[in-house]
């Protein structure tokens, strides 16, 4: 099966729809509804987009800027040693309150610099923390694992989402496609599919070690 692009997308709504000439549900329209269903996709299953990056890390500075396209971080490891291939060890996360609990003080110069073992979301927004300070600045000490949004796109390209989402996708703009129409019977109707899709996707990862997988109804749709 090819990997739908964007185009493709814009055109099997507007078929299926029965608004081939765009004249009530727009190409700008589909657009928006695509960015959103990758949207609700990835905030619902957060390790879909993953992205790896290395950071340097700074003697005595604790806190590093996130990547623009970072929505939740999924891991943080850290390396004390130069060699390229030298071991990352995972850092915890801990809670701020937690901080306050175990390590009063913490946030000043009371608690020396040293191996981080743990890591936190801020302070500012953009941010994440770990701890303690580190006590050297070395060359991608810092691996970062980060879920990221879906990226700007252009017509021709597949979508930025795996391709067992596009279905999905498919279905997502179909559903606002008849909410913008006021047909809400059946936006009901593909809103319980495009859930039970979503559902359905976001259970791959826990499948493996069993027997046999689950299976999903299919609808005539899935072969226009």
């Amino acid at each position: 099966m090819s990997r739908l692009t964007v185009e493709k997308i814009v055109a099997r709504v507007q078929r299926q729809f029965g608004d081939e000439s765009g004249v009530q549900v727009t190409t700008e329209d589909i657009h928006t509804w695509i960015e959103d269903s990758i949207r609700e996709a990835t905030m619902q299953h957060e390790n879909l987009l993953q992205v790896p990056t290395l950071i340097d890390s700074v003697a005595d500075l604790g806190t590093y800027d996130l990547p623009d396209d970072c929505l939740s971080i999924q891991n943080v490891s850290f390396k004390t040693d130069a060699a390229i291939y030298a071991s990352y060890y995972a850092l915890r996360f801990i809670s701020v309150k937690e901080l306050d609990e175990r390590f009063d003080g913490w946030f000043g110069p009371d608690i020396p610099s040293g191996t981080p073992r743990y890591f936190f979301r801020g302070p500012n927004v953009n941010t994440f923390s770990i701890f303690p300070r580190p006590n050297i600045s070395l060359t991608y000490a810092i691996k970062l694992i980060y879920s990221r949004g879906g990226v700007a796109f252009d017509p021709l390209d597949p979508l930025d989402i795996p391709e067992y989402y596009h279905q999905y996708v498919l279905e997502y703009c179909l559903m606002k496609a008849y909410e913008m129409d006021e047909d809400w019977e059946a936006a009901d109707k593909k809103a319980m599919y495009v859930q039970s899709t979503l559902d359905f996707n976001n259970a791959r990862e826990s499948w493996f070690g069993q027997d046999t997988y689950p299976s999903i109804t299919t609808t005539s749709e899935d072969y226009i």
